[in-house]
């Protein structure tokens, strides 16, 4: 019955309706936006789900858009679609109004998908210790948008008449192309995502790499991995070599970590005096660890000394040294004061008449 109504006014009036309804649909869009502000957006912040406050900020705009376009393709069809002065406007006019439609779906879909992304990586990601998640869902947030923009383009293609054939085999042609300029990259890539999801290395963790190079890992990003060496020079592994090569982690299962010190005592010495010497030492040195005692062991005959071996725990293996540097230093003063020999190299010469 409305339409019937309009249909039988005068173009100009038609017209005018038109431009009424547009208008109308414009001030309900901004009022829509001022109520989601005012009223939405206060309310899902008092909830304890952080998934709706994403949604009500990521969603206003495009919906708002679309209640724009949805006003303005509903007057044309009420007032002005049938007045025979615009019909060789109609279809080109439609055909816009798609394409606007493709684009908004697609960015609403879009703002979707990036406010479930973005809840996740607030809500559970950030209480978890795993980087795993925090490296690859905004990687999926972009992959999604390119694969979201690519189906409107195609659908936007489709309608225009476009031979879909070519472009999806130019698509293709392309992407075989850079996959191959940046095979490099992309086994980085691969591997960074293999170590994210294997978990073989963490943040914070001190590493050996088949080079000899220690060092405590700073960031593991997707394409290579940054060290800080003992020496303070931040060194940039690319993932390939990390995840291809062997690999030792001092950090697992657990910081804890052996040094052994080799000792040469007289020939001549009370080993079991010797080795209480030590283990007295071993004890009062804090950086030691004290559930698992250490030990001293006699492992051979030197040319001229006994050889003793001092196996003890460090719990953090960050700490190695400098518990190595303290147990020679109270050896060495513990041997001069109860008298221990550490012998010299000697030579005996033998001269015959």
């Amino acid at each position: 019955m409305l339409l019937t109504l309009f249909q039988k006014q005068t173009f100009p009036e038609q017209l005018l309706w038109f431009i009424g309804f547009c208008v109308g649909g414009w001030i309900a869009s901004k009022l829509l936006i001022i109520a989601w502000e005012k009223i939405i957006l206060p309310l899902t912040s008092k909830t304890e789900s952080t998934l709706d406050d994403h949604l009500a900020k990521n969603l206003h705009k495009p919906v708002s858009r679309l209640l724009v376009l949805g006003s303005i393709y509903l007057a044309a069809q009420l007032t002005i679609a049938q007045a025979k002065e615009v019909q060789n406007f109609v279809k080109p006019i439609e055909s816009v109004i798609y394409l606007i439609l493709v684009i908004l779906l697609a960015t609403l879909v879009d703002s979707i998908l990036k406010s479930f992304i973005d809840w996740y990586l607030e809500d559970f990601a950030s209480k978890t210790d795993s980087l795993m998640d925090d490296t690859l869902f905004p990687i999926l947030r972009k992959a999604g948008a390119v694969i979201i923009y690519f189906i409107a383009t195609t659908v936007i293609l489709g309608q225009f008449k476009v031979n879909l054939t070519g472009f999806l085999a130019t698509a293709g042609v392309a992407s075989l192309a850079i996959a191959f300029g940046a095979q490099e990259t992309l086994a980085n890539v691969i591997s960074g995502i293999s170590i994210l999801v294997d978990r073989s290395i963490h943040v914070g963790e001190r590493v050996e790499l088949r080079d000899g190079l220690v060092g405590d890992v700073v960031e593991i990003g997707l394409r290579s991995t940054r060290i800080m060496s003992l020496d303070q020079r931040l060194i940039i592994v690319p993932n390939k070599e990390i995840a291809g090569n062997r690999l030792i982690n001092w950090s697992q299962p657990d910081a804890s970590t052996k040094i052994k010190l080799k000792i040469g005592v007289g020939m001549d010495e009370n080993l079991e005096r010797v080795k209480k010497i030590i283990m007295d030492v071993c004890e009062k040195e804090p950086s030691l660890s004290k559930k698992n005692p250490a030990a001293a062991v006699c492992t051979g005959f030197g040319p001229y000394f006994i050889e003793i071996l001092i196996i003890a725990e460090v719990s953090d293996c960050r700490k190695g040294g400098s518990a190595t540097d303290q147990l020679v230093i109270g050896i060495q003063e513990a041997f001069n004061r109860e008298h221990v020999s550490l012998p010299f190299p000697m030579q005996q010469i033998l001269l015959q008449k």
